[in-house]
């Protein structure tokens, strides 16, 4: 069959443009997959900077205690009678909420120190274990239908007392006293301590 010579050129222009066509789809998917790589080494680096970042800090401030962390434990039942527990109990669950209401200092979850209840734990090595600064304790101790209040602030890295008071108080006035322990506690921390007692309102 012979063609003429219009029939040849469309026939070799056709040939070069699906050759064009070919090495321009080729050159598309070249492309759409270096773009992919890099968007995935992109993230990796991402992820692994996490992880490396996160492992970095975990060693830096593991074991050690948060600087503004403070940590009320359970008070002590001197009585070991119900009623003076549960006062008790009262009383430091209230301190801990008056603190962490008025205060920046962040405080230690109750959940995360119940775990004293009733085993008169030495404060420092309960502040450690649980990473805080400061930690508060108490003792409550009833007469008839009084209370004796004895509360402490220890600092844990320098095992030392910041602040103590006792405070004798009618049953009927005990849940007055978290509002007033808690200011005295937040100026001793600022003021670097002092001891006294009190009569309650």
């Amino acid at each position: 069959m012979t063609l003429s010579i219009k029939q040849a050129e469309l026939y070799f222009q056709s040939i070069f443009m699906n050759d064009t066509g070919s090495e321009e789809k080729a050159a598309a998917k070249k492309t759409a997959k270096w773009q992919t790589i890099t968007v995935v080494l992109v993230l990796s680096v991402f992820v692994v900077g996490g992880i490396i970042f996160s492992e970095w800090r975990n060693m830096i401030f593991s074991g050690n205690a948060a600087p503004n962390a403070i940590a009320v434990l359970p008070f002590e039942n001197a009585n070991q009678d119900g009623y003076a527990e549960s006062i008790a109990d009262k009383l430091s669950e209230s301190l801990l909420n008056e603190i962490a209401q008025n205060s920046a200092f962040r405080v230690v979850p109750r959940n995360d120190v119940v775990r004293y209840k009733g085993k008169n734990e030495d404060p420092n090595r309960a502040g450690k274990a649980v990473k805080a600064w400061m930690v508060v304790t108490g003792k409550v101790m009833r007469e008839g239908d009084n209370l004796t209040i004895k509360a402490e602030l220890v600092e844990v890295e320098k095992n030392s007392r910041v602040w103590s008071k006792q405070y004798n108080v009618p049953i009927s006035e005990v849940m007055q006293l978290p509002p007033e322990m808690s200011r005295e506690i937040i100026a001793a921390i600022g003021t670097g301590g002092g001891t006294g007692a009190g009569t309650g309102k």
